[in-house]
């Protein structure tokens, strides 16, 4: 945790503690406290502010970047290490290019794309979950159409699977 983490977690409790403190300063009609203890509580609340907003909180790390990779080099991946791989992209936005293998419905009826792997038989990839909403668009894409996908990756069973996808033009 960093010094102006601490900091901030010192400020949140003097803007909560000072907070009561003005309006028992209010109360017996104590102005002069009232203003000091406003002022710290003032100064509490723009060290939480300026933490929450500093580009080192954890909370705000690689919120918006998009991993690029091939879909044959993120099945590898998965193929020689799935708990390595599940380390750099699991729970993360990838964007793949693959050529389409397969459109299809899931059990549930959710639309899919297949990007192959590097598998020897061909049949494993990287299976990337489309809305329902998004048919239309899937409908005009056909097998060996060079593609770019985005989606926040799930992890890796018998194909790697990416939901919450949208083709980039």
């Amino acid at each position: 945790m960093t010094l102006l983490g601490i900091l901030s977690i010192f400020g949140f409790i003097a803007f909560v503690g000072c907070g009561f403190a003005v309006i028992w300063a209010i109360k017996k009609k104590q102005i002069k406290w009232a203003w000091c203890f406003g002022i710290v509580s003032g100064i509490g609340l723009t060290l939480v502010v300026v933490e929450l907003a500093s580009p080192s909180s954890p909370n705000l790390i690689h919120q918006n970047s998009v991993v690029e990779i091939s879909s044959s080099q993120l099945y590898a991946e998965y193929q020689a290490n799935a708990v390595a791989a599940d380390e750099n992209y699991q729970n993360k936005t990838l964007r793949i290019s693959g050529v389409v293998t397969n459109i299809g419905y899931d059990v549930t009826g959710m639309p899919y794309v297949i990007l192959p792997g590097s598998d020897v038989l061909g049949i494993a990839g990287v299976q990337c979950m489309f809305n329902v909403k998004d048919k239309p668009v899937l409908a005009m894409l056909t097998k060996g159409q060079l593609v770019v996908i985005q989606g926040k990756c799930v992890g890796y069973t018998f194909n790697v699977l990416l939901n919450n996808c949208a083709l980039i033009p």
